[in-house]
């Protein structure tokens, strides 16, 4: 399924340390070499820490010479399952179909077509790493990998209403001051914009019922959403 951006496929990457999540849309498989790059280096400069090891199955787009080099540059290693061996890559199997679970309930909630993918899986790995996982106990991924517990007031139904302020954009003052507009993201609250928190977009007719008021160890995989 392509979404509205022209994304077919996403990446994931795992700490099998806090359990923090990544994931990355791709427009094609060939753009998961540079995004590996580009990962790693944001790791080294915003931890200071080396990635000791990529894990991940035995495609193409990780067992490739390229790769291999880098790795072997940056004295790290990679890690392959055995052919037909997804157990091995538990970890990550089991993030991928927790993530798809959550795309597809957030979609099916607001009424949202599933073009808007990309979106939704934005918003389920935000949530996936803002809640405590039984591998980590009562502690959240977020709060293992940046050492400090996460804020909750941001959050907003996904897909719920809100009417962007356009009066310091209109041509003239007798132009419409807000519009409707589906939020498919989490946002903060703005002065700029009223948002019905409580009403998704599906739920317009329901709208003028209403009355005003560490180490890196990183397990990969990768996911057609084709």
């Amino acid at each position: 399924m392509s979404s509205f951006s022209g994304f077919k496929y996403y990446l994931v990457l795992i700490d099998d340390l806090t359990h923090y999540v990544w994931t990355f849309p791709l427009r094609n498989k060939s753009d998961v070499f540079q995004c590996l790059i580009a990962f790693h280096a944001y790791v080294h400069t915003q931890f200071q820490l080396p990635v000791l090891a990529f894990q991940t199955d035995n495609g193409k787009e990780f067992d490739n010479l390229a790769f291999w080099r880098h790795l072997e540059h940056h004295g790290a290693t990679l890690c392959l399952s055995c052919p037909y061996t997804s157990s091995q890559n538990g970890k990550a199997e089991h993030i991928i179909r927790t993530l798809n679970d959550c795309v597809r309930s957030l979609l099916i909630h607001a009424g949202l077509p599933d073009a808007d993918w990309v979106e939704a899986l934005s918003t389920a790995t935000h949530l996936l790493n803002r809640r405590p996982c039984r591998a980590s106990g009562q502690t959240t991924p977020f709060q293992l990998l940046l050492g400090a517990p996460p804020s909750y007031n941001h959050l907003r139904v996904f897909g719920c209403l809100c009417y962007p302020n356009q009066a310091s954009t209109a041509p003239h003052t007798l132009d419409p001051r807000r519009v409707f507009f589906s939020v498919t993201r989490l946002i903060t609250m703005d002065t700029d914009v009223l948002i019905c928190k409580h009403a998704a977009s599906s739920h317009l007719a329901m709208l003028f019922l209403m009355k005003p008021s560490f180490l890196f160890v990183l397990k990969l995989n990768f996911v057609s959403r084709q």
